[in-house]
This record gives structure tokens, C-alpha cells and sequence, in this order.
């Protein structure tokens, strides 16, 4: 779905363009940062109790999971949660 008209999506593009790399780098880690904490947040409000290396696990698999094969994820899952 999109809803933005493409006179807002152009000055959108291009005032990020006019930013500088740096600027633009800090604001996609900020992106990933808002992100992760909201993951961890509703990993955490459904499991209270869970350690930091399940956490770890879950985290990974909530971002990764379609982006390695199962087995790949069960190998990298046990390496994270090995520490």
C-alpha cells in the first residue's frame, strides 16, 4: 500500500538526499535501534521471564528468519545462545 502522492514522495527523496552520508547512516541506525527495542519489548511482554541468551536468540530469528535456510538459522541460534 502506498499513500503518499508522488509530489510528497519526491520532496521526501529529496530532502534525504540532501543530508549528508553521515546523517543519513546515524538515521538508519536510529531506525534499526527503535526497531530492535520495540522486537525486544514484545518478546519480553510475552515471555517475562526469559534469560538474555534465549532473548538473544529470538531477537536474531525475528529479524533473520527469512533470510537463512532453517538449519542455518538452528546452527546460528545455538552459536548466539552459546555467547
Amino acid at each position: 500500500m502506498n499513500d503518499t502522492t508522488p509530489d510528497a514522495a519526491a520532496q521526501f527523496a529529496w530532502m534525504l538526499q540532501e543530508r549528508s552520508g553521515s546523517d543519513r547512516v546515524r538515521m538508519v541506525s536510529d531506525m534499526f535501534e527503535a526497531a530492535r527495542a520495540l522486537v525486544i519489548a514484545s518478546i519480553k511482554a510475552r515471555q517475562p521471564t526469559i534469560d538474555e541468551a534465549d532473548l538473544r536468540v529470538q531477537v536474531f530469528r525475528r529479524f533473520y528468519a527469512n533470510d537463512f535456510a532453517p538449519e542455518d538459522l538452528a546452527t546460528l541460534g545455538d552459536r548466539l545462545k552459546a555467547g
